[in-house]
């Protein structure tokens, strides 16, 4: 006598699937809103905790920011300039948010590096290895370069 093979139906009722339920629609891919989650992971893996509401909150820094936003090439660089403790590294952080956020809305990539000053020097430094002559590579095409505690 032939054992009777459970039905599809039967299978997928053991398995809790129920081929009446509601098909649940997924929403249509948005590259603005999926770009701007990728840049909020980047810049959480990238920006300091106490940096990570850093707005670029004085003038001639806000700006400069919308120049570069519009044409990186008329905002070619900012040198924030002042003692310790005065908010450079605030504003260059908040500059960065504020770039990358601008970017992902524009459906634009946006690259950036952050470095010390004396982590680039140290990697410029000559090594056995010669390494220290591609030290810049990374550094040469990317939209933002924060290069913070030119002064340490």
């Amino acid at each position: 006598m032939p054992s009777s093979s459970p039905s599809i139906r039967e299978l997928l009722e053991r398995r809790g699937i129920d081929l009446n339920a509601p098909v649940v629609e997924e929403p249509p891919f948005d590259p603005v809103a999926w770009r701007l989650e990728h840049y909020r992971r980047l810049l959480d893996a990238d920006v300091p905790v106490e940096f990570a509401a850093a707005q670029p909150d004085h003038p001639q820094v806000r700006a400069w920011r919308e120049r570069h936003a519009r044409d990186p090439h008329a905002a070619p660089g900012l040198l924030l300039s002042g003692n310790t403790g005065t908010g450079k590294t605030h504003l260059a952080y908040g500059c960065l948010r504020w770039l990358a956020g601008h970017a992902a809305r524009g459906n634009r990539n946006f690259q950036w590096k952050i470095v010390t000053h004396p982590d680039l020097n140290a990697a410029m430094r000559p090594k056995p290895d010669e390494s220290h002559a591609w030290a810049l590579e990374p550094y040469l095409e990317t939209d933002l370069l924060i290069l913070d505690d030119v002064g340490a």
